[in-house]
Formats: structure tokens, C-alpha cells, sequence
């Protein structure tokens, strides 16, 4: 009996990193450690139109990255992880 249909497309025998999507699981299990209120103090959530590397935007006043999806963001919520 088969549960559900697998689609495979493209090159999907090749093996691949999860860095990018690594920062999804980090954000959700901070926001489980601690919660949105504190994370907020941490990392802002706005977009910033920049790619998911750049370490220039960092908020001039509160001295917090703009997003959890970018690295500078994510190193920052890495440090929360129990």
C-alpha cells in the first residue's frame, strides 16, 4: 500500500547543503525556547531587499540585523539556542 506519491525533478540524486534553510528551523526553535517578545528584542523583522549574505544592514538605532533570514540575523538567533 503506498501513502503518498513522490514527484522527483531535476537533480535531486545530487547531494546539497541546508544552510539557507537551516535559518527556518533556527528562527522556529527560538521562537519555541523563548518566544516572539524576546526574539523581537534580537532580530527586527523587516525585509531588506538584500541578499541572504550581506552584513551592511544592521539597524543604525537598536543595533539589531533586520532579519532572521539573513546571516548576520541568524547568527544572532543561533546565540539564543539552549
Amino acid at each position: 500500500m503506498c501513502l503518498a506519491t513522490v514527484y522527483m525533478v531535476g537533480d535531486w540524486e545530487k547531494p546539497f547543503l541546508i544552510q539557507s534553510i537551516s535559518k527556518v528551523f533556527v528562527y522556529g526553535m527560538a521562537l519555541e525556547d523563548h518566544g516572539r517578545q524576546h526574539i523581537l528584542t534580537k532580530v527586527d523583522v523587516e525585509p531588506t531587499g538584500d541578499a541572504y549574505n550581506s552584513i551592511i544592514k544592521v539597524k543604525k538605532k537598536s543595533k539589531r540585523p533586520y532579519n532572521a533570514m539573513l546571516n548576520t540575523g541568524e547568527i544572532a538567533i543561533t546565540n539564543l539556542l539552549n
